[in-house]
């Protein structure tokens, strides 16, 4: 499956499927930045997953993808810390 250049899969053959993922980077985008100021905004307290989906109404699964994202590429990081059983993430210091 080819993927746009923010890693969104869209189906080969599928001019509508392409326009759809092209459609979604800045929709991606911009949620990424909500959550990462979320997150920066906690201090080293930081936020959980969980945390952030309640306080930014964004569907859990959404900010799984959106975090995931924000690791990898080094904005946030998982402390050894859990509340309500959930990792705490803290932003890294640029």
């Amino acid at each position: 499956m080819p993927y746009t250049q923010s890693a969104l899969p869209w189906a080969p053959g599928s001019e509508t499927s392409h326009d759809a993922a092209i459609a979604a980077q800045a929709f991606v985008g911009r949620q990424g930045a909500r959550v990462l100021e979320a997150i920066r905004s906690t201090g080293s307290h930081g936020m959980t997953q969980r945390e952030c989906a309640i306080g930014l109404d964004i569907g859990r699964p959404s900010i799984c993808a959106r975090v995931r994202a924000l690791e990898q590429a080094g904005s946030i990081r998982k402390t050894d810390q859990r509340r309500g059983g959930c990792v705490v993430y803290v932003a890294v210091s640029a």
